[in-house]
């Protein structure tokens, strides 16, 4: 491989010093760490974690100076946070700034097989094309996040669009404060058995309130309770109202059968003094 256009300078050709510390400075040149890229290309695997086509950003120069560009770098696997069968699935995106490290040596074969070792297939070392995508740098704000608060002073999660939490089993939520639940249009609870249980009280605000299905009210702790009900318009449409082993107690107000006032001011009509029966509500 030609040296241009890497020559050194006309003076370390004439110095013996500089003329070992250019042959060093140009194997050292040949050693790659790490580089500030730029994702091109995206390629997830089925089941397995991707590739990335990156571009290095920091741009090479000749010894005058002159700029050289940056090829890219194809095929570069990229590093996914997982622990057994658990991960955070966060694939790289085209546009994304990231690191990239490099391979102590060829790993061309571990690439194709992803699971068992292998030699190296050359003697490369800190070859830019034994690239590894480590994840993103320098990118603008995001709009979807998971964000731990400093001082462990909370959790934010955000997403422009819906959130999706399914589980095989139990799926527990529990707070030592309260927990508020808000949604823009309806909120949808479904299952064979929904069950509430509040140790103090239960309440439900709304314009209106529609229950479909069998009641049962029981008093607190399945013993005598109570039902309050104030400013209340009760109409039941067809049905049969069963009232057992039950006392009713009715004070003020009106009560009417069929537009028959059947309060204690009600009176009959047809009375005869006696033993007679008298007539019907008036």
């Amino acid at each position: 491989m030609s040296a241009y256009p890497y020559l050194p300078s006309f003076e370390d050709q004439f110095d013996e010093g500089r003329q070992q510390e250019f042959i060093i400075g140009r194997m050292l040149g040949r050693v790659h760490t790490t580089q500030l890229v730029r994702v091109q290309a995206v390629r997830p695997t089925a089941g397995k974690v991707g590739f990335v086509d990156v571009l290095p950003m920091v741009q090479e120069a000749d010894t005058a100076r002159k700029v050289i560009e940056q090829s890219p770098v194809y095929n570069v696997p990229y590093m996914r946070y997982q622990g057994g069968p658990s991960a955070v699935v966060l694939d790289p995106a085209v546009g994304d700034l990231g690191l990239v490290n490099f391979a102590e040596r060829d790993i061309t074969s571990v690439k194709s097989t992803t699971t068992t070792q292998g030699p190296p297939a050359t003697d490369r070392r800190h070859d830019i094309a034994d690239a590894l995508y480590i994840g993103g740098v320098l990118n603008p704000e995001p709009t979807q996040y998971v964000r731990f608060q400093p001082e462990a002073g909370g959790i934010d999660i955000h997403s422009p669009a819906s959130i999706n939490i399914t589980a095989d089993e139990d799926i527990t939520i529990d707070a030592g404060g309260a927990v508020l639940i808000k949604a823009g249009t309806r909120i949808d609870l479904q299952a064979p058995i929904i069950q509430n249980t509040a140790t103090t009280s239960f309440g439900a605000t709304a314009p209106t309130l529609s229950f479909l299905g069998n009641m049962s009210w029981l008093g607190y702790g399945g013993g005598a309770g109570t039902v309050t009900m104030a400013n209340m318009n009760w109409s039941v449409t067809g049905g049969t109202m069963n009232f057992s082993g039950v006392a009713v107690a009715y004070t003020g107000g009106t009560f009417t059968y069929n537009g028959k006032n059947l309060t204690d001011t009600h009176t009959h009509g047809g009375v005869t003094t006696g033993g007679g029966t008298s007539g019907g509500v008036t």
